[in-house]
């Protein structure tokens, strides 16, 4: 396992699909040294981490306690669907505490990808230290376009991972875990398309940042080319990739027993074949 990489796609509310996987794997007792993770990912990330089963769960499916973080209703006061205070600030320090003494003691390297604005670039950041800092990351890494404003750190504004890099499986490989387990959130044969609304959005919001919006045109391309080099990994057994076997929420999907179903789904695959990941884990066959 000492060279087994973790790398979460992100996906909104798809997320709690990665949720239900990976509340198996702390079960389980599973944690690999090193995370990368993008987007909603990033949350997911933080609560595997910090060992907390069921956190990440209780956040997107608050049972009553308040509106979850993507809901309709934040448009009156926050003006856009997604409530950032809440997921980074109200859960962590107040209703769902985030455990950042058990975060900071471990010893599992967590990168979260971030786009920069002004370059259009992936970057990889980390944090073992400051609290805020942490969640100002993990903020920056789930700021989806057009939705989100972007997040300012240490003078650079950023938005959400997933435009420069969406399944950063390079980057794990990079940083020397030769091999990968991979959580998708899309079904297998899903194809990320072009679209001309995009292209007409990137240049209304994003028209002071060039570099933005050339790779905001080009994540199409780059996500379908990833995601061909994911299955050829896999084929080659360098990486056990997890995904869904049909999609039950979606992206915006606030219903609680679609998002219930989601999380269901991905716990009961990761234990269908938790054999396969034991061995993948611990260098048995496979």
């Amino acid at each position: 396992m000492d060279k087994t990489g973790l790398v979460l796609e992100g996906g909104a509310n798809r997320g709690i699909f990665t949720a239900g996987v990976l509340d198996y794997f702390r079960e389980q007792g599973w944690y690999t040294p090193y995370v990368v993770s993008v987007s909603i990912g990033s949350c997911n990330a933080m609560d595997y981490v910090s060992r907390q089963i069921g956190r990440t769960k209780s956040c997107m499916l608050p049972n009553g306690r308040n509106a979850p973080p993507i809901h309709w209703k934040h448009l009156r006061h926050k003006k856009t669907m997604v409530d950032m205070d809440l997921v980074f600030d109200t859960y962590p320090n107040q209703t769902v505490p985030f455990d950042y003494d058990t975060y900071f003691a471990s010893d599992i390297i967590s990168e979260y990808v971030v786009t920069n604005c002004i370059s259009g670039r992936a970057e990889y950041l980390t944090e073992a230290k400051d609290r805020r800092r942490l969640m100002t990351i993990g903020r920056a890494s789930c700021s989806m376009p057009y939705i989100s404003p972007m997040v300012t750190l240490d003078g650079v504004p950023y938005l959400d991972g997933g435009i420069a890099d969406a399944i950063p499986l390079r980057r794990a490989i990079k940083m020397g875990y030769k091999k990968n387990i991979v959580i998708l959130t899309r079904e297998k044969g899903y194809i990320k398309k072009d679209s001309r609304a995009a292209r007409l959005l990137n240049k209304k919001f994003y028209s002071e940042y060039p570099q933005l919006v050339r790779q905001l045109e080009h994540k199409f391309y780059e996500y379908n080319e990833t995601l061909r080099y994911v299955e050829s990994l896999e084929s080659k057994g360098q990486v056990l990739l997890i995904r869904p076997s049909k999609i039950l929420a979606g992206r915006m999907d606030n219903k609680p027993a679609h998002l219930e179903a989601f999380y269901k789904q991905g716990y009961e695959m990761a234990k269908a074949r938790s054999e396969e990941i034991r061995s993948f884990l611990y260098g048995g066959a496979f």
